[in-house]
């Protein structure tokens, strides 16, 4: 979760005021290396975003199949 927290908050911050540095007059080598760090910080938070969601899909899983598990020793336990 908080890593879902913290690509949310890059995003919101990139969709504000990301692209200010494009409006001011700086040197060209600065603004295609920050365009290339923000390209990169945009597959990275992208990559991090489709891991914590595997992830956090993965740990429901678990969770279900011990219920699961835990019903079905119950029920066997009742018998």
């Amino acid at each position: 979760m908080i890593v879902l927290l913290l690509v949310l908050a890059f995003w919101t911050v990139a969709a504000f005021g990301g692209l200010g540095l494009l409006r001011s007059g700086r040197a060209p080598l600065e603004t295609l290396t920050w365009l290339y760090t923000v390209l990169a910080l945009i597959v990275g938070s992208s990559i991090a975003l489709c891991l914590a969601v595997v992830d956090i899909f993965r740990r429901i899983r678990r969770e279900l199949w011990e219920y699961r598990q835990l019903g079905s020793h119950r029920a066997a336990a009742d018998r």
